[in-house]
């Protein structure tokens, strides 16, 4: 699970990129129609995240509510969030996913970045990218990020993802 949603991710990151600078602002439209679909998906991500505190223990409920200011949708989703993922952890809801709600919230996320990115949906766009050429491409970010950023090393990367996946060792 975690690593389909991890591809999804990287894939996103190689359409982004190929995409380029599409969209030069978000209209509160465009706002509205991604907190829509995530409202579709809001018990199913608050399962996804609280699992990903309590089991995978790569994030905290204190790093989620600070990442929140930065979320594309209304602050009032981002709150009701939060709050559900803070529930189901008090719960004990944290199960893994099904394939079913995974489908749900990989469809969730691809139509919201097809709003924000109109090029990640080109399917013709998706055939180009290579497993290589993304992988490069991540390569080159956080080659820039460790460059760039005092906070972020080489041994930080490799201590946080290093041993995680054959793909986040290359």
């Amino acid at each position: 699970m975690k690593r389909n949603i991890l591809m999804t991710l990287v894939f996103a990151a190689c359409l982004a990129s190929f995409a380029g600078a599409q969209r030069t602002f978000i209209s509160n439209e465009d706002i509205k129609k991604i907190t829509a679909i995530n409202m579709r998906v809001l018990d199913i991500s608050a399962q996804y995240w609280a699992r990903r505190v309590m089991v995978e223990k790569d994030v905290t409920i204190g790093q989620l509510e600070q990442n929140s200011a930065y979320w594309i949708g209304e602050p009032a989703y981002n709150k009701e969030l939060i709050k559900q993922v803070k529930k189901n952890i008090q719960d004990g809801n944290y199960a893994p996913l099904t394939k079913e709600e995974e489908e749900k919230l990989n469809d969730a996320r691809l139509a919201a970045r097809a709003i924000l990115k109109p090029a990640t949906a080109d399917k013709a766009t998706q055939a180009t990218l290579t497993d290589e050429y993304c992988l490069s491409l991540q390569g080159r970010y956080w080659a820039w990020r460790v460059a760039e950023d005092e906070d972020t090393s080489v041994e930080e990367l490799y201590k946080e993802w290093g041993h995680s996946t054959p793909r986040n060792k290359k």
